[in-house]
């Protein structure tokens, strides 16, 4: 045997031990199957998440907002009947007064100041009931319109869940002390989402959804117009243009 092969030999020898360590501490990895490799590629994505302030977008709604005119208007006649029943009462209060509580008359006065303070209770609750619940209407019929614009919102913008964000606002003036505490305290007990960014918030996309007026609308139906052009989009009972018609005989 020539020393060359000799020396070959040896190396061998001595690589051995390292290179049965190395395919030892790093098997081959087997190779993906087809169905594990297209499980992977549809593997679908996190959902994308939004929030939407809902107070700010109910008090730009403009449905909302006429709809508010019409209870302040509602309002303001319970008032007015309020003040003229006062004035009944007030006469009925005086009659009293003026009468001598043992005679007849002022026996009488006092019964009808009775039946006049029951009636003024009567009123007083009948009117805040009907308020009550024309404002229940009001708040039904948009919360009703939300839930149709939101999905449509959220849906451009590829947001899969919407959630309601609860800011915590400032008390009212005059409110102060452990109201104002307390009130506050309730809000934050309210509040689901504590952080948002700006990407998610789809208040400002909401608010403009909701400034065009749709099918179901007092707002969405158009006015009629005489307009000479108005008359030439006039169609025939068959659907074309009036002018087209004519234009083929």
């Amino acid at each position: 045997m020539s020393t060359q092969h000799l020396f070959a030999v040896a190396c061998l020898l001595a690589a051995g031990p390292f290179l049965s360590a190395q395919d030892a501490s790093a098997p081959a990895k087997p190779a993906a199957s087809a169905s594990e490799a297209a499980a992977g590629r549809n593997k679908p994505a996190a959902p994308l998440v939004g929030v939407v302030d809902l107070d700010k977008a109910i008090e730009n709604y403009p449905r909302w907002i006429e709809m508010q005119e019409r209870l302040k208007a509602m309002s303001k006649q319970a008032e007015d009947r309020m003040k003229q029943f006062q004035a009944k009462l007030e006469d009925a209060r005086g009659a009293v007064k003026i009468t001598n509580p043992d005679s007849e008359d002022g026996k009488q006065a006092q019964f009808q100041l009775e039946i006049t303070q029951q009636e003024g209770k009567f009123l007083y609750n009948t009117l805040n009931e009907k308020l009550d619940a024309e404002q229940q209407k009001a708040w039904l019929a948009v919360f009703e319109d939300l839930e149709k614009a939101i999905p449509v919102v959220a849906k451009a913008r590829g947001v899969s869940i919407v959630l309601r964000v609860h800011p915590v606002p400032q008390p009212p003036a005059g409110i102060t002390g452990q109201r104002a505490t307390t009130g506050r305290l309730r809000a934050f007990e309210n509040k689901q989402v504590w952080f948002a960014s700006e990407e998610v918030d789809l208040t400002p996309d909401l608010i403009k959804y909701l400034m065009v007026p749709r099918d179901g609308d007092k707002a969405a139906t158009p006015a009629k117009s005489d307009s000479p052009k108005a008359d030439a989009d006039k169609k025939d009972g068959a659907g074309k243009p009036a002018e087209t018609q004519q234009g083929s005989k």
